[in-house]
This record gives C-alpha cells, structure tokens and sequence, in this order.
C-alpha cells in the first residue's frame, strides 16, 4: 500500500490543530495527542487518524460515558477535516504501558492546560520508564517459557 504523501499529512495534521480547540471547548478534555501510523509516518490512503485523550482528573466519567465522549469526538474529526476514519480513546484509565508508548510515540495536537500537560507527561513518563524493565524481564520469561513448553503445556480440561 502507498504511504500517504508528505502534502496529506501536513493537511491533516493543519486541520486537526485548527479544529481541535472548537471540538474539544465544551468537552472535558486536557490533552489530545496523534499516535499511530500518521505520527510514526508509515501512514496510508487507508490508513485511520489515531487520536489520544486524556480527561479531566475532577470529573469521572462512566465508560459509557467515556464511549460516547470519544464518538461524538471521532464524529466531528471526521466531519471538520474530511477524515474517512478517526479512532479516538482516552488514554488517562489505559494501561501505564499505553500511555507510555503513546507519549513516547505521538504528536501533541492540543492542550488546554500547559502546566497541567507538564506534569501529565513527567509523571507518566517517569512511570513507564522506570517500569519498562520490568515489563521487559517478564516479557521475555513469557516467551522463554512458551519457546520451551509450548503453547498446550497446560493441562487439557476434562469434561
């Protein structure tokens, strides 16, 4: 598949920092950062618009309420800057891993809040940096022991 020309992406990302502001004014959003294949640059015609959130920490949202946040968000992308597909996820109740990688590997595309961002991304950064070795020890034991016992080394059940 071709890579999305150089011309595409710059539109996209004009778009997604000039629109942003207006999507997110009425939503309780802190931070929204690109991540995937448009920020890492492999990105194709086919390819979605990979798009970040962190809410608020003072207002708690259901995860429905969270779901339907992140459509409504997906759906004014999409509509705003002509985009075929935007995935939109909050990232603040993800997995330390997660948000790591998407810190690590992203591009900020709005902040409502500077020092608030400062201090998100330290704290999280520091974080995932200090577990990384940890995650990776226990990564490669995993595969250590799928390489030496295989995939159906646990006992079949009976029944």
């Amino acid at each position: 598949m071709d890579n999305l020309p150089t011309s595409s992406k710059e539109k996209i990302l004009t778009c997604l920092r000039t629109e942003l502001p207006g999507i997110l004014a009425e939503q309780p959003v802190m931070l929204a950062y690109l991540y995937g294949s448009l920020a890492g640059g492999s990105a194709s015609s086919a390819s979605d618009v990979d798009i970040a959130l962190v809410f608020k920490p003072c207002c708690p949202l259901s995860p429905y309420e969270r779901m339907k946040r992140e459509l409504h968000i997906a759906a004014e992308i999409e509509d705003r800057c002509s985009i075929r597909e935007a995935d939109v996820r909050s990232i603040d109740n993800a997995p330390l891993t997660v948000q790591g990688k998407v810190l690590t590997e992203s591009l900020l595309l709005y902040s409502r809040d500077e020092e608030y961002r400062v201090q998100y991304e330290v704290y999280t950064r520091k974080l995932y940096f200090d577990f990384a070795p940890v995650e990776e020890m226990t990564r490669q034991a995993f595969f250590e022991r799928l390489k030496q016992e295989g995939l159906t080394s646990g006992k079949a059940r009976q029944g």
